[in-house]
């Protein structure tokens, strides 16, 4: 990915390395770097790009992306060799077969100036000699020049060394299949986009929301203008955040206006059915409120598999065994069913659906589904007029008459509700009022997800209740009652098997790990791995935790570099092998921490560590530090002084000090609070008023955890036992 105008990322090239050597069809890539470096614009940018061709819309800004799609083959180790092994350079003839494979390349330049060009090329492996990657010399080829391109390999390709220079000829004779403007013509018979884009930030979401937004910018713009226009009359129009059409037909309802007459609803709906965007399917912004449906979603295919267990007594008792013995062991159950034993969850019982029921507004296919969700309910109950909410309930463990007369599970039965729409809306059996389509086994966590994620963004599932079995808890418990920090673990995990037995798909995660312990830190990458390891996904991570990037291999880690002085950032080489490293190594060399400890801790054990280098002088000044003794009056002892003196000189190269510029002159006050704190801490516990330097350091090695500082003061406690032995002698 090149972008040479996009602030504050301007004129950086980024590779996105992949890994072969574990073996897995996903990759995952880190995105780190100091605050403010550009980490969430660089993923705002990757998104933009897929969200504006999925519209066909143009690109804002320029651009040179290099991307795969397809699934894998037994075929591309083959090409990876006939394309690197050649000892003379030169590519092996095209073979046409190559052109039809699943996996292929895309190109896709938006230049300064000029039209977009996406071109499609059979799969270029990502590890060819640099000489072999003439991305950037494709960047220099104008329109024109793509189009006679085209033309002389048509005609065998002898002339293209005239037209342009020979080492991209002979890339082209390779690899090249087609190429298109964008936006304009579409490329035959090939897909150049993920089938679905999933974004979630833990921090601000505001511009994360814009881009996801289905009007653009210039169309919310005219809306506003028409709505608030100087006959308009806005105060007539004002409504409280989060109202949605479906309030404003029953505010309207309310006043006693007929359906049609001129109302603030009325011409509302008029002004946005006049620009009534077509949102992509591909792109989805995982909101607060979503993550709570991809629960739903997993959990729900979770309950599948595990209710044949949990109906009979006997089954459900001997899983419930396994769990707490291996809970006593440490050790966790492969998959979903093992994060969700972390926080001890059991199973769904009730899904619970609040329905914003207007008939008279939905599309069809909202009909279609919403009728499908009715038949599949075991409860559904109307709220006291004037109110049009509905709630649907589903006990998930009851059993129902499926279309062929099988009995199935109420969650069976939800699944089927769900997934039985097919892309354009209609049922797929063509029958408007009963649930004849047989249930799908084969639905993914996504399948059943999408259905919900639409219908909460038009507006009609307002909220979802998820009643739920814990085994540490006798009664029912609500998904809502959960701790935050179970809700943020289990919404985020959720999202991991969210795209589980998805294909070519992208996630991108600004900072998942936010709220979470170093434990979960610790497991997220390889659940990442564990669950997306068979389908080809592409994950993207920014990241601040160095125990997380202990799992990538620097080439799988883009480090985004910020210069102190300049502001400028550029991508940096990362300084270490990062696989398998200690994270305090990654935290040193990669966030440029100068200790593996807190700052706290570093510089009070510094403190401590100096004194024990004069125990004679600090001795004298807890002599002199008596009831009633100021802390001025012992700043002004000669020996301290003295000692601050000698010290000031060296306290600049202490690391825990590097970083503070007035070290020199706050120094004396911080070492003599340190000084009189010790002096009083270790009188309290040897309960008596002549303390030594020796009863200082033991009292706080008993205090110290494991690592360099017990180690060292350890080692001076020795030191000075050995001059207090020699003094005696």
């Amino acid at each position: 990915m090149h972008l040479p105008m996009y602030k504050p990322l301007e004129d950086i090239s980024i590779d996105f390395g992949h890994e072969p050597i574990m073996g897995r069809a996903s990759a995952v890539h880190f995105i780190v770097g100091v605050n403010g470096s550009g980490k969430s614009r660089l993923m705002r940018a990757l998104t933009e790009i897929f969200l504006r061709l999925a519209s066909s819309k143009p690109l804002p800004f320029p651009v040179t992306l290099v991307y795969d799609l397809g699934a894998d083959s037994e075929a591309e180790l083959d090409i990876w060799l006939d394309d690197v092994a050649n000892e003379d350079g030169t590519f092996p003839a095209y073979d046409e077969e190559r052109a039809h494979l699943p996996k292929h390349t895309l190109f896709l330049h938006k230049p300064r100036e000029g039209p977009t060009i996406l071109a499609n090329f059979s799969y270029v492996p990502p590890d060819l000699p640099e000489a072999r990657h003439p991305w950037e010399l494709l960047e220099e080829v104008s329109l024109e020049d793509w189009g006679r391109v085209q033309t002389l390999l048509k005609q065998g390709g002898n002339q293209l060394a005239e037209v342009i220079p020979e080492e991209l000829a002979v890339f082209l004779k390779r690899y090249y299949i087609e190429h298109s403007p964008f936006p304009g013509e579409i490329l035959s018979g090939i897909s150049f986009l993920p089938d679905v884009l999933i974004a979630y930030s833990s921090g601000a979401t505001e511009e994360w929301a814009e881009l996801f937004a289905p009007a653009s910018l210039n169309e919310t713009q005219e809306l506003l203008t028409a709505l608030f226009s100087e006959d308009g009359k806005p105060e007539k129009y004002e409504r409280p955040r989060h109202w949605n059409a479906f309030q404003d037909v029953e505010l309207g309802k309310r006043l006693g206006q007929e359906p049609g007459e001129s109302s603030p609803g009325a011409f509302e709906r008029e002004a946005f059915e006049v620009i009534e965007p077509t949102q992509s399917t591909m792109g989805i912004f995982i909101t607060s409120q979503a993550l709570k449906l991809a629960v739903c979603a997993v959990t729900l295919q979770q309950s599948i598999e595990d209710l044949p267990a949990f109906q009979n007594e006997f089954e459900r008792e001997r899983l419930l065994r396994r769990i707490e013995l291996l809970k006593q062991e440490g050790k966790r159950m492969d998959g979903l069913r093992g994060l969700l034993n972390e926080i001890d969850w059991l199973w769904p019982v009730t899904l619970g659906f609040k329905i914003a029921f207007y008939p008279e507004h939905y599309k069809k296919m909202q009909s279609y589904q919403l009728l499908r969700l009715y038949n599949a309910a075991t409860t559904v109950l109307k709220e006291p007029d004037p109110s049009r909410i509905r709630h649907l309930y589903f006990d998930l463990a009851t059993t129902q008459k499926a279309a062929d007369g099988r009995d199935v599970s109420t969650a069976q039965a939800l699944i089927n509700a769900l997934t039985v729409l097919n892309s354009q809306g209609e049922q797929a059996n063509g029958d408007d009022q009963q649930q004849t389509a047989p249930f799908d086994s084969h639905a993914t966590p996504l399948d059943i997800f999408r259905p919900l994620w639409n219908l909460q963004q038009a507006h009609i599932l307002e909220n979802v209740t998820i009643a739920l079995r814990k085994r540490t808890v006798k009664d029912l418990i609500l998904y809502d009652s959960l701790s935050d920090g179970e809700q943020a673990y289990l919404g985020r995990m959720a999202l991991f098997y969210l795209l589980q037995g998805a294909q070519d798909a992208i996630i991108l995660l600004d900072e998942p790990e936010t709220h979470f312990n170093d434990y979960w830190k610790r497991e997220m990458v390889d659940i990442i791995d564990n669950s997306l390891q068979n389908d080809s996904v592409e994950v993207l991570l920014s990241t601040h935790s160095s125990i997380a990037l202990s799992d990538a291999f620097e080439t799988e880690i883009v480090f985004l570099y910020k210069d102190p002085l300049k502001g400028q950032i550029s991508t940096y080489q990362l300084p270490i092998k990062s696989f398998g490293a200690s994270p305090v190594d990654i935290m040193r060399d990669v966030f440029q921490a100068p200790e593996g400890i807190g700052q706290r801790a570093a510089e009070f054990l510094d403190l401590v560590l100096m004194m024990a280098l004069y125990p004679a002088t600090i001795e004298a000044i807890w002599a002199a530090d008596r009831d009633g003794t100021t802390a001025e009056e012992l700043r002004t002892l000669p020996t301290f002084q003295e000692l601050s003196g000698q010290l000031k000189d060296r306290i600049t190269y202490a690391y825990a000090f590097r970083k503070d510029a007035n070290i020199a002159e706050t120094f004396d006050l911080m070492f003599l609070r340190a000084i009189r704190a010790v002096h009083r801490y270790t009188q309290k516990i040897r309960r008596k008023r002549s303390v030594t330097i020796n009863d200082a350091l033991a009292i706080l090695e008993s205090r110290l955890g494991p690592g360099y500082y017990q180690f060292e003061f350890r080692r001076r406690l020795r030191d000075l036992g050995r001059d207090s032995n020699a003094a005696q002698n």
